[in-house]
């Protein structure tokens, strides 16, 4: 499956596989010049990656 990415920074990082057998990418986030985030427990925040990704018909993204 091709999946269409395109950084939106260019020191961001695109999703890497861990294996040639893995199921799934690695995906990173984008601190640009933060250098980490604290969340506490329960608490939701949103961090990005960075890049935009083309999620092909039929087919699903999911971040655990």
């Amino acid at each position: 499956m091709i999946v269409n990415r395109k950084k939106i920074y260019d020191d961001a990082i695109i999703p890497t596989n861990g294996s040639e057998k893995a199921a799934g990418s690695d995906l990173y986030a984008y601190l640009g010049t933060q250098e980490a985030y604290s969340v506490s427990p329960g608490e939701t925040v949103k961090i990005g990656t960075g890049i935009c990704m083309e999620i092909p018909d039929g087919r699903q993204m999911y971040l655990l």
